[in-house]
């Protein structure tokens, strides 16, 4: 099953009632996370692998992008635990939370 909604005008798509995949705009202001980063050379883009758990979510990896003023988590991949799309933009909010704890 596919299941595509919007929270706070970011997309997130979910795949199979556990993989998702979010759209986000958080700035990096972590210089050492920063240093971490290898782009692409033509797309400004960078991935890096992720381990972060929850109860109820696992962060896998982030997408990242740099534009000449700056460098943000543009993409979030992970796992649900629970496919209770109620409280979806609750687990967003923590989704968001934990990436927070990281990169800033």
């Amino acid at each position: 099953m596919q299941f595509k909604t919007q929270i706070e005008g970011k997309n997130i798509f979910i795949l199979n009632n556990e993989l998702f995949y979010a759209d986000t705009d958080i700035v990096i202001r972590n210089q050492d996370f920063i240093k971490k980063l290898t782009f692409t050379q033509y797309n400004k883009i960078a991935y890096i692998d992720m381990d972060i758990e929850t109860t109820e979510f696992k962060i896998l990896r982030l997408v990242v992008c740099k534009t000449r003023i700056n460098i943000y988590v543009c993409n979030v991949i992970g796992k649900l635990k629970e496919t209770n799309f109620e409280n979806l933009e609750e687990i967003y909010g923590k989704i968001l939370e934990e990436i927070d704890k990281v990169i800033r």
